[in-house]
């Protein structure tokens, strides 16, 4: 079977990530797979498959492309010849163009869903009909959470009830915790066997809880074992160097350090004792369940898509978008509870594992799509 997937979401990204594995797992089941994305070359895009990187749009930043502009779409379907197309969205609203392509052509396609947040400049009532409108004619909506599947059919009533299927991660992250490089990667990152390494992987924005952090660190900055802490956060964004900054100001070093981007993190999860997430939104934390699958504790957000994740593992802060001042206190409390009680910060990680084990492997994930693209060739 010929299978055309689609993101709009760049492959360092959660949803692309998920786009990029889905499209490996399907190639190495047989199918031809054609994967088009928006650049980067993921780890998870290792079996033989064709690439084709798409030019940008305006939807989340400015592009010459516009989001109804479907010229590109055409000439990928056309080039391609796919028997059922996988839609990968980071909003509802992303891949108009594509959709409308889809349902020109009677080509059966299944939409996936990663976040239920539009781009403001476009989240009007005139876009989000349209784009209801569209999905309506796929094959099968996925939601990537249950809390994403209740959001939908709340905000797009004409849909029918959208299928979950969590997000998986590659067997690699399982392994993480079995890893024998856990005390060189701790020295290369300055921290001491008798440390508490908290680490934190995101895009270094609001949205992923720097403002948290950094009311943390004024908070932990007076705990009598500040001397013993170390964060380290992996990843690159737009507060990156605010971040930065205020750490050499208040001379929170070596305490807290900016990783930036980094391709070990399997590497930083052995070397790391507890896994830090205060953030506002997700859809379906990759991180975190990567975090949990190499047997860390995740200190995270109670909102809904990481209480889903986590399950009744790890320990949750109080949403930072009703008060991120409370959540940092939360914060700091959490760390000292974990960093008290070692005994109780391992057997968190131990459940995490255990349930990460059970919900979120890759070839569980695989399966499920499978069926659902076989069905909508099945059905068109």
């Amino acid at each position: 079977m010929k299978v055309l997937v689609w993101s709009d979401g760049v492959l360092t990204y959660g949803a692309g990530q998920q786009a990029a594995l889905l499209a490996q797992g399907l190639a190495t089941r047989g199918h031809l797979v054609t994967m088009a994305h928006r650049g980067d070359h993921p780890a998870e895009l290792t079996a033989p498959l064709e690439q084709i990187v798409l030019s940008p749009d305006d939807l989340w930043e400015p592009a010459p492309r516009g989001p109804c502009d479907d010229t590109e779409a055409d000439e990928v379907l056309t080039r391609t010849a796919p028997d059922v197309v996988v839609v990968n969205d980071t909003c509802p609203i992303a891949n108009l163009a594509l959709k409308q392509q889809l349902v020109n052509r009677g080509l059966p396609w299944v939409a996936v869903e990663h976040l239920i947040t539009n781009p403001p400049r476009l989240d009007g009532p005139l876009w989000r009909e349209r784009a209801e409108a569209l999905l309506a004619q796929a094959q099968s909506v996925v939601a990537v959470s249950a809390s994403l599947r209740d959001e939908l059919a709340a905000q797009y009533r004409g849909l029918p009830v959208a299928v979950v299927v969590p997000n998986g991660r590659p067997d690699q992250y399982f392994e993480a915790g079995n890893g024998t490089g856990r005390a060189q990667t701790r020295h290369d990152l300055g921290v001491a066997d008798d440390s508490l390494l908290v680490l934190v992987v995101a895009r270094v924005e609001e949205s992923k809880g720097t403002l948290v952090l950094a009311r943390a660190m004024e908070m932990l900055a007076t705990t009598p074992w500040w001397p013993n802490l170390r964060i380290r956060w992996a990843g690159d964004g737009t507060q990156r160097s605010r971040l930065t900054g205020l750490t050499r100001l208040r001379r929170w070093e070596p305490q807290l350090a900016m990783l930036g981007v980094r391709d070990d993190v399997v590497s930083l999860l052995q070397a790391a004792d507890v896994f830090l997430q205060p953030t506002y939104v997700e859809g379906m934390p990759l991180a975190v369940i990567e975090a949990m699958a190499a047997g860390l504790v995740v200190v995270g957000s109670d909102i809904p898509a990481m209480r889903e994740v986590m399950g009744s593992t790890g320990l949750t802060v109080p949403d930072p978008g009703v008060d991120h001042r409370r959540t940092a206190e939360c914060v700091v409390e959490c760390l000292t509870r974990l960093w008290s009680h070692p005994g109780e910060r391992r057997e968190l990680g131990r459940q995490a594992r255990q349930f990460a084990d059970a919900q979120y492997r890759s070839s569980a994930m695989v399966d499920r799509y499978e069926d659902l693209v076989l069905a909508a060739v099945g059905r068109s």
